[in-house]
């Protein structure tokens, strides 16, 4: 299955400037997750074109970005990552943004094109380090700006498996002196997720350990049952240094 997609879209490149998501859809009937970052689909893929052209297959997100535009498939400049609680120094779309969305206590979308051009960013003086809570699922997200509004620690959601815009967030924040807490679903394939997740931003998880999932089924154990997951461990969040 896996060599027989990978052929799939080896015969469409090069193709007509196509944002990664359309390319997918259209050629895989599947999500650009399927053709993101480390996935193994787009590894074989890479790794072909690599070969064809006689060079090393490409290591660094920079360097898997290049081939994919040569072929024709680019990332797609609106797709986003969701943050709540973030207060960041700048006067520049990304920062502005953030800062307006946590002070009216909403969470801000930040579409990879003002994640690529942030200008200067600076993180508040007392709170670094500062500590951002990374979270899969925007429930959870949710239930925090709920809870906490314009005082809501800050968050991250990578609404599943993160993609090009959240990870270069994360990685925007970490350069700067950022800590990372990472909390998911417990079933096989988030745990697969968080694992992506942890390689690729130095994040630590947070409430994920066996005990965590036992004492989260004792105290919900009239909604917890296999497949329902996030509602049963969702973390309780506190202010900076806490939760």
């Amino acid at each position: 299955m896996l060599l027989t997609d990978a052929l799939k879209v080896l015969a469409e490149l090069p193709c007509q400037v196509e944002p990664l998501s359309v390319f997918a859809a259209r050629v895989l009937n599947r999500h650009a997750h399927d053709l993101g970052d480390d996935v193994p689909l787009a590894t074989l893929v890479l790794r072909a074109l690599a070969t064809l052209k006689g060079t090393a297959p490409p290591e660094s997100a920079a360097e898997r970005r290049a081939p994919r535009s040569r072929a024709g498939v680019a990332d797609d400049e609106l797709c986003a990552t969701t943050v709540g609680g973030l207060r960041l120094g700048s006067d520049g779309p990304l920062a502005r943004a953030a800062r307006l969305c946590t002070e009216a206590g909403q969470a801000a979308s930040l579409p990879l094109a003002h994640v690529r051009n942030p200008g200067e960013l600076t993180l508040p003086a007392a709170l670094v380090p500062l500590v951002v809570h990374v979270v899969e699922n925007p429930s959870i997200l949710a239930l925090a700006l709920r809870r906490f509004g314009p005082d809501s620690p800050p968050l991250v959601c990578t609404s599943g498996r993160p993609g090009t815009a959240a990870i270069l967030l994360l990685c925007l924040l970490v350069d700067r002196g950022a800590a990372f807490r990472y909390h998911g679903d417990f079933d096989g394939e988030d745990i697969r997720v968080a694992a992506h997740a942890l390689g690729k931003t130095r994040a630590h998880p947070w409430r994920m350990t066996a005990a965590d999932y036992r004492a989260a089924v004792v105290r919900n154990a009239r909604v917890c049952y296999p497949g329902h997951h996030w509602s049963a461990v969702a973390p309780r969040f506190g202010r900076q240094g806490h939760g």
